[in-house]
């Protein structure tokens, strides 16, 4: 949302703040303890019966003392089982940052011009993109939104590979032959262009490897020496089992 210029906040009772706005239109798609409001997204969704098998791996291997260790977590909105079901097979909205106003030192009296917000929405099967994005907009203008412009930056597909894919145990006796008993995850909460392969390319994809590495996407983000090796081994174990297949 913007104007042609701030405005001196001693009129701020007679004119329509651009961050109200902004923050009031987030608050509509997010509640207060950041859970998905508009209701529409979940039409679509699908969640593998036999993807949810595997839940009680996944609270194993994603332990959640560590993640709150891990990156100073202060409240967690769910627990056990349904944290990790919502995490792994159900979408969500993300706010990335907000941008508005005057935060130097000192005092700057204003009501800003221009409020941005960045967000993200995460796909889990079968989400369509495009529709998903007709959804949200069309979800903000009924509730009064239509002065917010929702600018699209990156959109692509959710991508999958079926979890009895040949592909798949390939990668876990990959593992195996180094004495490593894996934990499947059969969708993660990340997002990339895999689609480019399994849609377009019809190629399975498959995340696999050993090592350790933590805080993704913030300036200490890190893998270790250790684990870059053994990912280096993990590779070789993964070629040579493919080739017994291929």
């Amino acid at each position: 949302m913007k104007a042609s210029s701030d405005v001196h906040s001693s009129l701020a009772q007679g004119i329509v703040s651009s961050v109200a706005r902004i923050i009031h239109a987030i608050s509509s798609l997010i509640g207060p303890r950041g859970e998905v409001l508009v209701e529409e997204l979940y039409d679509d969704v699908e969640i593998p019966s036999r993807d949810l098998e595997f839940l009680k791996d996944l609270m194993e291997y994603f332990r959640l003392e560590e993640l709150v260790e891990e990156h100073g977590v202060k409240e967690l909105r769910c627990s056990g089982e349904e944290f990790y079901r919502k995490v792994f097979f159900e979408p969500s909205i993300n706010v990335d940052g907000i941008e508005a106003g005057y935060m130097g030192s000192g005092t700057k009296t204003i009501t800003p011009s221009e409020a941005r917000a960045r967000i993200d929405v995460r796909l889990v099967p079968n989400m369509n993109p495009a529709r998903t994005l007709e959804k949200i907009i069309n979800y903000l203008n009924k509730r009064g939104f239509q002065d917010v412009d929702v600018i699209v930056h990156d959109m692509y597909d959710w991508s999958k590979t079926d979890i009895e894919h040949p592909l798949v145990s390939t990668s876990i006796q990959a593992y195996r032959n180094l004495g490593f008993e894996p934990c499947i995850v059969p969708m993660m909460p990340g997002s990339a262009p895999f689609y480019l392969f399994n849609k377009l390319l019809k190629l399975p994809v498959v995340g696999a490897g050993l090592g350790y590495g933590a805080r993704a996407h913030t300036p200490n983000e890190y893998i270790t020496v250790d684990g870059f090796k053994r990912s280096i081994m993990y590779t070789i174990s993964f070629i040579k089992e493919y080739g017994r297949i291929a």
